[in-house]
């Protein structure tokens, strides 16, 4: 994919991202998509989009730069996760609930997924992030707020708030049933 970047400063900087993020980047997309060949396929697809928006990123501070790159891995893993998602008629809860034998709890409608995706994706860019990263749980609030550079209060208050939205999602959901 190096064979499309015009000049060899451009091919050090990916190089050099490509060493210091990828790791990051299969994180990220592994939280999503729970398989390694999907998460690597993300991560290399979201190194095409990086490399295709290069002139964008160049001079961007470090944090930033990570920011973004997150968000492009996170953005290719959902687009795998939604693709290969459309052949899944129901996704399973964990052994922990089968064994309780809760049968309302093991199956959850692909549409209730798709419903909550959709509101999640629907909320102000802010919370995605805070909700993102700390889904990922290898993030304390700590480095959230360093990877976001805002403080670790507003991280809290912005979960908090976040919290309370999708509470009242799932409430009226289950009104609706």
């Amino acid at each position: 994919m190096l064979f499309i970047l015009n000049n060899e400063k451009d091919i050090i900087f990916v190089e050099k991202l490509y060493a210091e993020y990828s790791k990051f980047m299969y994180k990220v997309a592994f939280s999503i998509l729970k398989d390694s060949y999907y998460s690597e396929d993300a991560v290399s697809r979201a190194f095409v989009r990086i490399i295709e928006n290069i002139d964008k990123i160049t001079g961007l501070e470090k944090k930033r730069l990570r920011n973004y790159i997150g968000v492009i891995c996170r953005n290719e893993a959902f687009d795998l996760y939604n693709k290969s998602a459309k052949d899944m008629k129901y996704i399973f809860a964990s052994e922990n609930t089968y064994e309780n034998n809760d049968v309302s709890l093991i199956v959850v409608s692909k549409d209730s997924i798709k419903r909550l995706e959709e509101f999640i994706l629907g909320m102000d860019i802010k919370y995605q992030e805070v909700i993102f990263l700390k889904s990922m749980n290898c993030f304390s609030l700590k480095q959230i707020a360093e990877v976001l550079d805002i403080k670790s209060e507003t991280v809290r208050k912005r979960l908090e708030r976040c919290r309370a939205k999708i509470k009242e999602f799932l409430r009226q959901e289950e009104e609706i049933k």
